[in-house]
């Protein structure tokens, strides 16, 4: 039942962008975090989204750290 709730709620968020919810999915599957190690430590960063993940993102208003 949750699944089938997040499913409707996606749709509808990204009702005025051209992809299904799978597809919107796998593209947001390519955002991922980077290891970078510099002196005296280690550091996450996430690199810029596409522009359709973008897209997506802001729909939900989802904000990336």
């Amino acid at each position: 039942m949750l699944a089938y709730r997040i499913i409707r709620a996606l749709k509808q968020a990204w009702k005025d962008i051209d992809l299904t919810v799978e597809e919107g999915l796998q593209e947001l599957d390519r955002i991922c975090a980077m290891q970078l190690s510099v002196k005296g430590g280690t550091c996450l960063r996430i690199p810029e989204p596409s522009p359709i993940a973008k897209e997506l993102l802001n729909a939900l208003d989802v904000k990336l750290p």
